[in-house]
């Protein structure tokens, strides 16, 4: 653990350190001022030295740099020894922290640190696909193996329903509302629900599907086969374009409305569009690629190989691998803003997030070969397949 003293006497600082020790009044505040274009969010506790407070504080958090704090300030009362609050982020390597105090002083402590509980849901299969509405409501696996169908839960995963024929099912994506869905079939057909998987409608050709995803209104579909090209959809899947090169594509991604493509290849190169897949270039180098997930913006993507997992805030004209190692990873997704971020090891079978955009990762959950992740826009209800074995459904919690 590393711990850095503020002075009072001074406005502000730059640290450099997750962990700090805070001192400020009980009824003052303290700002946090981001770097220019750094609006994200993270969850940490705030704790006073003696366990309770008992005047009000508040936590207001500076927009890009300027002093205009209301729109994302967040009150606290410290009656109680632990409080919690969500609150826009920092780059984790560089921050500054301005102090306004009225009174005597208080000691606080900042500790920004989350995890996941996980719990099982349905029974053993084969699950090869995971989705998730924008609220985490609606939640959509699908089985492969020696075939199965695609199950849906409404209720944030309670319980959960089988739709659709009997196949051997490699994806599924949502659209934001959870109502419009889309299922990959390896070996046979593109299949498309408008009414949250009640009924389903065979699209596209019969192809070694992959991967798909899709925009938030469901409109834009992406999806990727193996040893031949990336198909687009620009009408919610009644038709779609060849587009890109042969490859053997392992995931797909694409911000919410769809403009901005990413796809990486096992063997190959990440592909990028900036044109909803008209148009493609490689970025980063020849690697077993496995998954990618991108922001809503589409600007801040990750993405994941044998070695290691590698993030860009630059469209993929820059790629830089997490000093993070593992033995092979596997899929990934991320929460809207990149703030969440969760991946699996697929050799040792263990889940690993971030809650600092992929600054550093930790375990979380048990041991399960894990073939896909999902959560929803805020990163707070993530969805993990297992084949075999039964789904997991995770809820982001303040340690």
């Amino acid at each position: 653990m590393l711990y850095h003293k503020i002075d009072m006497a001074l406005p502000s600082y730059t640290i450099s350190t997750s962990i700090l020790n805070v001192d400020c009044s009980g009824s003052g505040k303290i700002v946090f001022l981001p770097p220019a274009n750094t609006i994200q969010g993270v969850s940490f506790w705030i704790r006073d030295g003696t366990g309770r407070c008992s005047e009000a504080s508040s936590i207001y958090i500076s927009t890009q740099g300027s002093d205009l704090m209301d729109q994302y300030a967040s009150t606290l009362r410290l009656s109680t020894a632990y409080q919690s609050v969500r609150c826009v982020a920092w780059q984790p390597t560089s921050y500054a922290i301005l102090q306004n105090y009225t009174s005597g002083l208080s000691p606080f402590l900042a500790r920004f640190t989350e995890n996941i509980g996980w719990n099982p849901r349905e029974s053993t299969r084969s699950w090869t696909g995971a989705a998730s509405s924008s609220s985490g409501t609606t939640l959509v696996s699908c089985v492969g193996g020696g075939g199965g169908q695609i199950y849906v839960s409404t209720n944030s995963g309670t319980t959960w329903t089988a739709y659709g024929p009997t196949l051997v099912w490699s994806g599924v994506a949502s659209s934001s509302n959870g109502t419009k869905l889309v299922a990959i079939s390896s070996g046979d057909r593109i299949y498309i629900s408008t009414n949250t998987g009640i009924s389903w409608t065979p699209r596209a050709s019969i192809k070694p599907w992959t991967c798909v995803c899709s925009s938030a209104d469901g409109v834009t579909l992406l999806a990727g086969t193996f040893n031949d090209f990336l198909f687009v959809s620009v009408d919610s899947g009644a038709s779609w374009t060849q587009t890109n090169v042969v490859a053997n594509y392992t995931g797909v991604a694409c911000s919410s409305d769809g403009s901005i493509m990413y796809a990486v290849a096992s063997g190959d190169t990440i592909y990028q569009s900036s044109d909803t897949g008209i148009t493609w270039t490689q970025q980063d180098s020849v690697r077993n690629w496995a998954g990618v997930a991108c922001t809503a913006d589409g600007i801040t993507a990750f993405a994941t190989d044998s070695t290691s997992i590698y993030k860009t805030t630059d469209l993929g004209t820059t790629w830089t691998p997490s000093t993070f190692l593992g033995t092979a990873w596997g899929s990934i997704t991320c929460s809207s803003s990149g703030a969440i971020v969760v991946t699996v090891d697929v050799v040792a079978g263990r889940i690993y997030f971030s809650g600092n955009y992929g600054f550093s990762y930790s375990v979380s959950g048990d041991p399960s070969p894990y073939t896909a992740l999902a959560c929803n826009s805020n990163g707070n209800v993530i969805l993990a397949a297992s084949n075999p074995g039964t789904l997991y459904l995770g809820a982001l919690q303040l340690l």
